[in-house]
């Protein structure tokens, strides 16, 4: 089975957009008529369907057994495979990726090559729907001991950034972060070690208090006049005065990237 999905001859990908809670409900989009390969070892479903709602995977069963809403768009997979859409794990990603990339059925990647003040904006136009391309995670720059060319001069989202001292690397942590990255890169392994501990231990203070904000959120839901609880401070080096961490809306608050919840699926044609 393996060996026969891997030598499929076209793909399509489908990248349902990441919608604000705000929007108008979506009609349904239907995938009937392949074969279902759940990603998870499960024996292969033949003529499956699945409907998608919104940004959500609503049902998935049998075509029999499910049953298609009203005013459904329906994409006919008869003949081909349907499965959760791939990773790309590490890609140096060009303007020109994106559809190729999709047609082969990736709809993620770890993103190291939309670098500097370019990278958020990518990565966001991708997740509204602006941008034909993979989910792109992103850390915008890379943390490292040599400016491999750079003068030194650049500004703070360029490229490479070497630090001076373990202050230093956790200011630089708290920078790339603050400017919207998913995660954090050091480049080589030639910088103190303890250097290394105090940026890791910033990243993790960091996502704690992003994990605090989407708990945060939920509440506010369930209780209006309590947006923000009280053990979601946020400590004095993470305030800035065009962005704070615990907010109501943007990206960190209300996008769920679940591979599980979030409708990414790839349908690939069985070989003839």
């Amino acid at each position: 089975m393996k060996t026969l999905v891997a030598r499929t001859v076209c793909g399509i990908a489908l990248a349902v957009s990441f919608v604000s809670a705000q929007a108008p409900q979506q009609s349904a989009l239907v995938v009937e008529g392949g074969t279902l390969l759940d990603g998870n070892g499960g024996t292969p479903l033949p003529d499956s369907l699945v409907v998608i709602q919104g940004n959500k995977i609503a049902a998935v069963g049998r075509k029999e057994q499910v049953a298609v809403p009203p005013n459904a768009r329906v994409i006919n997979a008869t003949g081909k495979f349907v499965l959760p859409g791939l990773w790309e794990s590490q890609t140096a990603y060009s303007w020109y990726f994106g559809e190729a990339m999709l047609n082969h059925g990736i709809t993620s990647s770890i993103d190291v090559g939309t670098e500097a003040e370019v990278a958020v904006p990518h990565r966001d136009a991708v997740l509204h729907g602006k941008d034909l391309a993979p989910r792109a995670f992103t850390g915008i720059l890379r943390i490292g001991s040599t400016l491999n060319g750079a003068t030194g001069y650049e500004g703070p989202l360029h490229t490479i950034r070497v630090p001076k001292s373990a202050d230093d690397t956790r200011a630089v942590v708290r920078t790339v972060l603050n400017a919207g990255a998913d995660y954090v890169i050091f480049y080589d392994g030639a910088l103190p070690f303890e250097w290394y501990k105090a940026g890791v231990e910033e990243a993790h203070k960091w996502a704690s208090l992003r994990s605090c904000a989407r708990t945060a959120l939920a509440s506010s839901r369930r209780r209006p006049q309590k947006l923000v609880p009280r053990s979601c401070h946020t400590p004095r080096a993470f305030r800035s005065p065009s962005r704070k961490i615990h907010r109501s809306s943007g990206r960190d608050a209300t996008t769920a990237r679940s591979s599980t919840s979030t409708a990414t699926w790839t349908m690939r044609r069985r070989r003839s």
